[in-house]
């Protein structure tokens, strides 16, 4: 008898230590860059977005397109983000199988929400799923918010962003890419199928695409809008130096032409240079 518990206690020993972490999987896997959810847009927020539109339309123009983007991401990532942002002040637990999971507390415009992010590396990428639970008002039970892949020396990747509890149906898309330390192109694609009230969404296949590039203009951002008033896509090109600040702009629908229109580093409209 005595024999038969320690074999069985042997079995189950042996068990947990296959389902366990190995010596190959030890190390966690390197989470995505924040910055692979969050666009800069402070070429185009900053103070010179207050100069008078009057003599400086076309940086205007830029910067009011940058803005509406910036506010359907900001609405749409706004939990997301934060609740990913603190992931990096965690440390994870391994699963076994070289799966990871990190789990805490977030408070999130005076929210409160759990949240399970977990990693597992599998043979070219690895893969990540977010799970997150509110409690108090308007509580919710666990929801996978976003899930995505990275490559596995974290030089690209994709994210799939879904509505929310209520409407679970993905909605954003974003594809990115790194360029050495930074993110060298990134690109969010709307993808909602139909929208709150189950009509297809026109807004779908809408995208920003920011990144960088050699040259004078060394970043850009190219819109792909579906526009209600005309019922068509429009398409905004924006080229800028990050350094010296001056910039183009190309918009069939704004100018009614296919024409580059420049400003300078000071944000005043100037004759493009040939």
């Amino acid at each position: 008898m005595k024999m038969r518990l320690l074999a069985m206690l042997g079995v189950a020993f042996f068990i947990l230590l296959l389902s366990g972490c190995k010596k190959d999987d030890e190390t966690a896997p390197v989470l995505p860059p924040l910055e692979t959810m969050v666009i800069d847009f402070s070429d185009f927020t900053d103070s010179k977005s207050d100069i008078n539109s009057k003599t400086a339309n076309n940086f205007a123009w830029s910067a009011t397109t940058v803005g509406v983007w910036n506010l359907i991401l900001s609405i749409t990532l706004v939990t997301p983000v934060a609740a990913f942002q603190h992931a990096f002040a965690n440390t994870p637990t391994c699963l076994g199988d070289k799966k990871w999971e990190w789990t805490y507390n977030v408070t999130i415009l005076a929210a409160n929400y759990a949240v399970r992010l977990t990693g597992e590396i599998r043979a070219n990428d690895v893969k990540w799923e977010t799970y997150i639970t509110k409690t108090g008002v308007v509580a919710f039970s666990e929801f996978k918010w976003f899930e995505g892949t990275s490559d596995l020396d974290g030089n690209g990747g994709q994210w799939i962003l879904y509505h929310s509890p209520l409407h679970q149906d993905p909605v954003l898309q974003i594809d990115w890419e790194k360029q050495n330390t930074q993110i060298g192109k990134i690109k969010y694609t709307y993808v909602r199928e139909n929208n709150d009230n189950n009509q297809p969404d026109t807004f779908k296949n809408s995208y920003l695409e920011y990144g960088l590039q050699s040259g004078n203009y060394n970043a850009y951002f190219t819109a792909h809008a579906f526009n209600n008033n005309s019922s068509i896509f429009n398409d905004t090109y924006i080229e800028w130096s990050t350094t010296e600040h001056f910039g183009h702009i190309k918009a069939q629908h704004i100018y009614q032409n296919s024409d580059w229109h420049c400003w300078d580093e000071n944000g005043q409209d100037i004759v493009c240079p040939n």
